[in-house]
């Protein structure tokens, strides 16, 4: 079986990540292709560089096409190269990651002047009613034109939970047309030798102190100004907390001040963008809790990730994560949006030891479930469905 995929970036193999951003949906990209070439599938996949360089790497039966990257509009990368270059390679079928445009009408041109099937995973919808009125229009824009007719034209699609399937603003029309497979974890990536101090002291982190972790993008919807703005009440019982936030957006600037106006300065610490894997599981065995507020999520693979490492989860009460969230069990849930009832679970868990220590446990082994061999598996039966009833 031999299958294209198109996605809007993709990490290097040699982990020269600077200037190159990936989020949680490209990882979990990168993730499920890996998986399945090693299971045998011959991958050919086409995304962009980050540069003005074009590059082949090969790992095991994946080929990936790299195309300079022309322009950069907001956190996407843009590849002239992706439009026509890839025409010319024969697959049996298409899969498209639909995170970041413009990969994935790339993806869909190709399956469609090919006429082979499509089939794509879907990460999450896309918010136009924030940011600068060039993004909202772009995306307003991408949503309405783009997105029904790439849907409209897919075999299957593929979404990570049943809980984003009903909450999605987009997705009820295709309903009959969903497969629910979940994003997968691969437990060994976020093991460490290393203890919870060691880790606190190759990060220079304080050994001292109780850290609360945050990894993500820096945008509205992660909740991130929300979970800051809470800072203030944790310390009021718990002075001696430390906020950790990994990951990098344009919201950046303006948390920086909301911590200097808040005057918690001593309390939150932003460690930037981490592309390197170990060192991101230094992060996570580092922490004590791990904190997501989102607004919205379409899976939110973070908290496998942390849970994998033994966290304790906060979250906010959405549907999506109830997936892996059992509250009282393995986290606490939160009301999306309240500064206090945020600052109210981070307290409880940080005041309770043993009820923390126990979820953190309970977080580890739910997180055990889901391998990227299993979930690469039930991939490549959706791909052997898809080609023997198509046309």
């Amino acid at each position: 079986m031999h299958i294209v995929k198109f996605v809007s970036k993709f990490p290097y193999l040699n982990n020269t990540m600077q200037g190159y951003y990936c989020g949680g949906s490209i990882l979990a990209a990168a993730a499920l292709t890996k998986e399945l070439a090693k299971l045998g599938v011959t991958v050919t996949l086409f995304t962009t560089s980050k540069d003005r360089q074009d590059s082949i790497e090969r790992y095991n039966n994946l080929a990936i096409h790299r195309y300079s990257t022309n322009l950069n509009l907001l956190s996407a990368n843009v590849s002239f190269g992706m439009l026509y270059r890839p025409m010319n390679v024969g697959a049996d079928l298409v899969h498209v990651h639909f995170d970041l445009p413009p990969a994935p009408v790339f993806g869909y041109r190709y399956a469609k002047t090919n006429k082979i099937p499509l089939i794509l995973t879907y990460h999450g919808d896309w918010d136009h009613r924030y940011g600068s009125f060039f993004r909202r229009s772009a995306v307003y824009t991408h949503n309405k034109f783009f997105v029904p007719k790439i849907l409209d034209f897919a075999e299957r699609i593929i979404c990570p939970t049943e809980e984003f399937v009903e909450e999605s603003a987009v997705l009820k029309p295709y309903r009959e047309k969903i497969t629910v497979i979940p994003n997968g974890i691969d437990s060994a990536l976020f093991h460490t030798l290393l203890s919870k101090n060691e880790c606190r002291e190759v990060l220079h982190l304080p050994t001292d102190r109780q850290i609360l972790l945050f990894v993500g993008s820096l945008y509205p919807h992660k909740g991130i100004t929300q979970l800051i703005s809470s800072m203030k009440r944790v310390i009021v019982k718990n002075p001696n907390t430390l906020l950790v936030i990994v990951g990098d957006g344009y919201l950046k600037e303006m948390l920086v001040r909301l911590v200097q106006k808040l005057s918690i300065e001593d309390n939150v610490f932003f460690a930037g963008y981490i592309s390197e894997q170990r060192k991101l599981v230094e992060y996570y065995h580092a922490a004590d809790i791990f904190v997501l507020t989102s607004f919205s999520e379409s899976y939110g693979m973070v908290l496998q990730e942390a849970a994998a490492c033994e966290l304790p989860l906060v979250v906010s009460n959405l549907n999506i994560f109830k997936w892996l969230v059992r509250d009282g069990y393995n986290g606490v849930f939160t009301r999306t949006g309240d500064d206090k009832s945020i600052a109210d679970a981070i307290n409880r868990l940080l005041e309770n030891k043993f009820e923390r220590e126990m979820m953190g446990k309970n977080a580890k082994e739910t997180a055990q479930q889901n391998s990227w061999n299993c979930i690469a598996g039930r991939t490549i039966s959706l791909y052997r469905d898809v080609l023997s009833s198509y046309g």
